[in-house]
């Protein structure tokens, strides 16, 4: 994929139109992970045999408290996407968030036996999620582990 493609949907999944927050920390600490779309592609393609895909985030002071509609769909049809190149993916969520995702699942036609769920806790240090990854496909020599993703600032939690 040329380098200018990469460097044009790393900038458009970094907006933020509805100025949510999620990249408010950028002027401070810098891009979360600058460089890592187009590393993570190069890796996927030579070596990726193996997935899984985090999604979910609960909303606990919603009225109701819900789980997110956003991110479980684009999961599916990345893991989707992968299936269809051959590569082994699951999606990986939490159990507020696996009922959304089995819905998401169903209208899509993405195989129920792919769903994983985590363990049943509230997740307070990212590298839980990470750990239940790595859990779900400790049985594949060839699975890439993840970094942990960076704590948000406490101002935003």
């Amino acid at each position: 994929m040329p380098s200018n493609l990469i460097q044009k949907l790393d900038a458009s999944i970094r907006r933020d139109p509805a100025r949510r927050g999620l990249i408010g920390t950028e002027p401070i600490f810098g891009p979360l992970c600058p460089g890592h779309l187009a590393q993570a592609a190069a890796h996927l393609a030579e070596f990726g045999r193996r997935v899984v895909i985090v999604t979910g985030f609960y909303i606990p002071a919603g009225d109701p408290p819900a789980a997110e509609t956003d991110g479980p769909p684009g999961a599916l049809v990345l893991a989707q996407t992968l299936l269809g190149l051959g590569i082994d993916a699951r999606i990986l969520t939490d159990s507020f968030c696996f009922s959304a995702v089995v819905a998401a699942a169903k209208c899509c036609g993405f195989p129920a036996e792919r769903l994983v769920q985590s363990r049943p806790s509230v997740v307070s240090d990212p590298r839980d999620v990470v750990s239940d990854a790595q859990d779900t496909v400790a049985d594949s020599p060839d699975a890439a582990a993840c970094p942990p993703p960076r704590p948000r600032p406490p101002d935003m939690n």
